[in-house]
């Protein structure tokens, strides 16, 4: 029913009322069987859903020097979340965990028996052409 149509049968219903004494008939019992609520339409279509959309990105983890590499003061090392690696002699280690060099070397990897731990040294120049 049309915005239209809905005056009329209320306008009829108001001229029924004030002719019958507030009495509804057949004539007049519009008000009775239709619903005068204005109806509300979607502006705009409604979308589809989509999934697997975004991410966040790559941060490039890893061990970026491996052992026996040379690397200069202030290299990075290794990239980690927590301490999987941990810094030994002349590395340092950064508030997000990553290892870098403190001096010029090569990088070498060693394992601790007890508590276990993978830690990660640099063995300065003049101490790595002993070796």
């Amino acid at each position: 029913m049309t915005i239209r149509q809905s005056l009329r049968a209320v306008s009829k219903a108001v001229a029924c009322e004030a002719t019958s004494g507030f009495h509804y008939t057949d004539s007049c019992s519009v008000l009775q069987t239709h619903d005068f609520h204005q109806k509300r339409w979607a502006s705009k279509k409604q979308g589809g859903s989509t999934q697997n959309r975004g991410g966040s990105l790559p941060k490039m983890l890893g061990v970026k020097l491996y052992g026996g590499q040379s690397c200069r003061a202030g290299n990075i090392i290794i990239r980690q979340r927590g301490t999987e690696f941990h810094p030994g002699q002349n590395v340092g280690m950064g508030t997000d965990h990553t290892l870098f060099a403190l001096v010029d070397g090569n990088v070498k990897f060693q394992t601790n028996k007890y508590p276990w731990k993978r830690i990660v040294s640099v063995l300065p120049k003049a101490a790595a052409g002993l070796q």
